[in-house]
């Protein structure tokens, strides 16, 4: 997994599922993570780590996360102001219209690429629903 393929608020896997907080790109070319775990208190603990030194892995994208996300039983995201996205197992589709006549668009395989795509799409984080 590259530092460049990640944007804040991205989920990875750092010894534990966190969320990217920051990025820096250190002085050698490197990259710095603050990666952020959420307590069960509601408390966010930070921490720093240096990506060439860390074994990151992306998460990878499962019926659970997108439930997690607001897809539904039928793999139908619905956001009426943007049209719908379809997920096909591990491809992505989007339509204008909850007909079939759906337009490729993108594998994911993984959440951070779910997250970067949909917020290219909309301009908008895609949500985790609790």
């Amino acid at each position: 997994m590259k530092a460049n393929e990640l944007r804040i608020g991205n989920k990875v896997d750092c010894f534990g599922i966190k969320e990217v907080d920051s990025i820096i790109r250190t002085a050698n070319g490197s990259f710095k993570l603050i990666v952020c775990e959420k307590k069960e208190s509601g408390v966010s603990i930070c921490e720093s780590v240096l990506i060439e030194s860390v074994d990151l892995k992306p998460i990878p994208l499962t019926e659970e996360w997108l439930l997690k996300f607001g897809f539904d039983d039928n793999g139908i995201f619905v956001d009426d102001s943007r049209g719908f996205l379809y997920w096909d197992g591990s491809s992505l589709h989007i339509s204008d219209s909850r007909d079939t006549n759906y337009t490729f668009v993108a594998i994911c395989e993984h959440v951070h690429q779910l997250q970067n795509l949909y917020f290219a799409l909309t301009n908008e984080e895609l949500k985790i629903e609790l």
